[in-house]
């Protein structure tokens, strides 16, 4: 497994993998939506930042975000195909020492997948600051 900073030619993947991760927390999503979503924090976010794991060349995890206010780095994505495995921890080890070289101070993190939630909360020691809640109209 290779873990690095995700180029332009990775795009295509990134898209692709992003919507799975936004169709597994809800199945309402679809793919226009999922993508939209990814294209416009690329162009609109400052310090749109992406990290990929790839399995030889196949991207099966990713972490994404951008500078959110006051030096805070908001994770708005953080997916990996395989659950609870190393990988998982070292990509997100691998992300956030690069938003802390980046000279961020703190950071937070969308996680809607409760294995991820589970992960930041016990290994990172990070406290839940609100929830998002979701409900079908009937």
């Amino acid at each position: 497994m290779d873990i690095r900073v995700l180029k332009n030619e990775d795009i295509i993947q990134l898209l692709a993998l992003s919507t799975e991760m936004y169709k597994s927390i809800n199945n309402l999503v679809n793919d226009f939506g999922a993508i939209n979503t990814v294209i416009h924090e690329i162009n609109t976010q400052q310090d749109f930042t992406a990290v990929g794991l790839f399995d030889v060349d196949k991207l099966v995890g990713f972490t994404k975000g951008y500078y959110f206010s006051k030096k805070i780095f908001h994770f708005s994505g953080i997916y990996v195909i395989m659950k609870n495995t190393k990988f998982t921890k070292d990509l997100i080890d691998f992300s956030l020492n690069l938003v802390k070289e980046k000279g961020y101070s703190a950071w937070t993190a969308k996680a809607s997948n409760s294995n991820i939630s589970s992960i930041l909360q016990t290994k990172y020691n990070a406290q839940v600051d609100y929830t998002q809640l979701i409900k079908e109209f009937d």
